[in-house]
């Protein structure tokens, strides 16, 4: 089944040691990780020695916590968030840092009702739950899934880490028949939870980016089809 895309967020998180203060848009401006973007376009969430947010609307979301390092992109081409992380850390090394993930929540309109349960009946078939959510009378259904989960662990590519999926209605106003795919792309970069400086992490990101996209659309693309 053709299933239309109607929203899509990627983000790349990291874990490590971070110094939140080093983030802030003035700092990327004057590395030149943002030198093509009107600073007054910035929209400053916090700035504090613990955290800080900002958005470089309306395409960027950046947070930096003590322990994680988060930036996201809502809109295509996303690989314009891979090329942000990657300068950003060129001019950063030695981060510690011992995980990391590529995330994508990705939202689909499947349009009409029956399609709709239909996925979710595919996923989490309804019998074994009785008169929970089916009325034995009248076969009315009484209720649904609300989301499942899958992990691959360990990873088919024989990286440290796992592929997670969570499938649950979509939560846009827009999408009455929609459902969201959120997929999880772990790495641990040691075995013994150890920290490694930022070019290990960005060496992964660069070699996985392109196979993490594509992992991600044909996975649920084999479910969509099977809809």
């Amino acid at each position: 089944m053709q299933v239309n895309k109607e929203s899509s967020i990627t983000s790349i998180v990291m874990l490590g040691h971070f110094n939140p203060l080093i983030f802030r848009p003035e700092w990327f401006n004057k590395k030149g990780i943002i030198a093509d973007v009107d600073m007054d376009a910035v929209e400053i969430g916090v700035i504090h020695p613990d955290l800080v947010t900002f958005s470089l609307n309306p395409w960027l979301d950046i947070s930096v916590e003590k322990f994680k390092f988060l930036a996201q992109v809502r809109q295509e081409p996303c690989v314009k968030l891979c090329d942000f992380v990657l300068n950003c850390f060129s001019h950063l090394p030695e981060t510690p840092m011992n995980k990391i993930g590529i995330n994508r929540d990705l939202h689909f309109n499947l349009e009409t009702e029956d399609k709709w349960h239909a996925l979710g009946d595919m996923l989490a078939p309804k019998e074994p739950w009785g008169e929970f959510l089916i009325e034995s009378s009248s076969g009315k259904r009484k209720g649904g899934m609300l989301s499942v989960a899958m992990q691959q662990n360990p990873r088919d590519d024989g990286l440290n880490g796992q592929f997670r999926l969570r499938v649950e209605p979509s939560g846009l106003p827009n999408l009455r028949y929609g459902a969201c795919f959120s997929f999880n792309d772990h790495y641990d970069l040691s075995d013994d939870d150890s920290l490694r400086d930022a070019r290990f992490a960005t060496d992964i990101i660069k070699e996985q980016w392109d196979l993490s996209l594509s992992r991600s659309e044909q996975i649920i693309n084999s479910i969509l089809e099977k809809v």
